[in-house]
């Protein structure tokens, strides 16, 4: 599904259990998904791009419950806003632009492994006692992170964190300190300090894009031209200007891509400790890396707690496993090696690795992409 130039792309009301996969939003000046009251339902492989960069990515209102979002790239002034809203689980996500995650109001959210570029990382503001969100493996390029009136939220796994940023925090238990941006108790992460990934991304791109025809990456493309806003190798990618802002009448434009570099090592194929490369399959069936072994787990602090590994994710609809999300004992899950959302392309299936189990999450089938 693709949708160009809409103040609210897809709106849902209360219903539950719907799917959404595969969708490209273009020019939103509102919100790309908005969300009311909308619960036990998944979305996957989405990007919204705002209307020159700016209005809503996902918007999630009244007692939006229980939901999961897998592979989400959004970029915009608002890319990820929860009210009133409790336990929705958040999944390799890359968010560029404005606020990265943005709760107002109930939380027990869970975000893993996230990728967050813009002037505010993390807003949220709660005053109830039920905060309790869970923010796992993510690097955090920003000028500032603002926890206001929160209670008992837990920063786990990586976290990465620009040496500039600013932190002004409030609340109980927050798990991250004021001003300085050091994580304390209740949080458990190992904390990497001064990341700058702001070459990490593949940029513009440097061969023609063999979807979109009207592709032209050495001299650009006429913006008055275009039609083929939204077809591209991957939903990785989008319209920009020489100078990397959004792209307008009589310039040209050309592709930009947010995935990582092949030689990147910020967020590349790094998510065992945000700092080494991970050690990598060797051979279909032979020992999985060990970022994705049995015991490298996280809790989170749902309603009923779950217990997963770090640096994996459930595939989904397989009639495998409880189709929550997240890597727990006797399900099927691809190992996530990056940060973000690009986690690698082909046929997984084919390249499944040895599981090693561990204490508490044993027989999985874990599956590699062949490509990273």
């Amino acid at each position: 599904y693709t949708s160009r130039n809409f103040q609210r792309s897809i709106n849902f009301g209360t219903v539950k259990n719907w799917q959404v996969r595969d969708v490209y939003i273009l020019g939103t000046s509102g919100q790309g998904i908005l969300t009311d009251s909308l619960s036990y339902s998944y979305f996957e492989s989405i990007t919204i791009i705002g209307q020159n960069f700016s209005g809503y990515g996902f918007s999630l209102g009244d007692v939006s419950n229980y939901n999961l979002f897998i592979d989400i790239f959004s970029k915009t002034i608002d890319n990820f806003y929860i009210f009133s809203s409790t336990a929705n689980t958040v999944i390799n996500t890359t968010f560029i632009g404005g606020k990265g995650i943005d709760i107002f109001s109930k939380n027990q959210h869970l975000y893993l492994n996230s990728v967050i570029d813009g002037p505010q990382a993390i807003y949220i503001f709660d005053g109830s006692a039920l905060s309790k969100s869970v923010i796992a493996n993510a690097a955090i390029d920003t000028n500032i992170i603002f926890i206001d009136s929160s209670y008992n939220l837990k920063f786990e796994g990586s976290i990465s964190l620009n040496i500039n940023l600013s932190c002004s925090v409030s609340g109980t238990n927050v798990g991250l300190t004021n001003s300085t941006c050091n994580l304390q108790s209740p949080s458990t992460g190992n904390q990497v300090s001064v990341i700058d990934f702001s070459s990490s991304f593949n940029g513009i791109i440097s061969s023609d894009d063999s979807v979109n025809s009207q592709d032209d990456y050495l001299n650009g493309s006429l913006y008055d031209n275009l039609t083929e806003w939204n077809f591209f190798e991957n939903h990785y990618r989008y319209w920009v200007n020489g100078s990397l802002t959004p792209c307008w009448t009589g310039e040209q434009c050309y592709i930009y891509d947010i995935r990582p570099k092949p030689t990147d090592t910020a967020i590349r194929n790094v998510t065992a400790d945000f700092v080494n490369q991970n050690d990598v399959l060797s051979a279909v069936n032979q020992p999985c890396p060990a970022a994705v072994d049995g015991n490298v787990t996280i809790t989170d602090q749902f309603p009923s707690p779950r217990t997963f590994l770090l640096n994996a994710r459930e595939i989904i609809n397989d009639e495998i496993g409880n189709e929550n999300g997240v890597c727990e004992s006797n399900e099927a899950c691809i190992y996530s090696p990056n940060v973000g959302a690009y986690q690698g392309q082909g046929d997984f299936y084919s390249n499944q690795c040895a599981f090693s189990d561990g204490s508490v999450i044993t027989g999985v089938k874990m599956y590699v992409y062949p490509e990273n």
